[in-house]
């Protein structure tokens, strides 16, 4: 079950976005950001630091995929999701001023080389 306030959140932050970006790009800002509101599922946003699985690293994970194939998404794909929920948080940060988010989780949203790397080999 989402978190009602996770997606309030959200739905301010495209809000927010409509007059700077085109309707194309807030809906696939709304698909991206969908993943992160169910990897979140009940935690409301600020408790994710706190949980060992990253959102990169579910997001790399076949259980991020919504269309039923057991592969993981792709790399590009994924780095567009992660990019998208990296730049959400970074929103709540400024703009909100939820000094709670830091530096540290803000790193964790990136893809390893490493990953890229095997993919490639496959």
């Amino acid at each position: 079950m989402i978190n009602r306030k996770n997606k309030k959140l959200i739905d301010e932050y495209l809000a927010s976005r409509k007059d700077e970006v085109s309707p194309l790009s807030i809906s696939l800002a709304e698909t991206h950001l969908r993943l992160l509101l169910e990897f979140a599922d009940e935690t409301y946003f600020l408790d994710l630091p706190k949980r060992k699985q990253t959102f990169a690293q579910y997001i790399k994970s076949p259980e991020a995929r919504r269309d039923g194939k057991e592969e993981k998404l792709s790399h590009e794909y994924s780095r567009k999701v992660i990019s998208d929920a990296k730049h959400f948080f970074e929103w709540l940060r400024d703009e909100k001023e939820y000094t709670e988010i830091s530096a540290r989780f803000l790193k964790s949203f990136r893809i390893s080389k490493e990953n890229r790397d095997d993919e490639d080999q496959e």
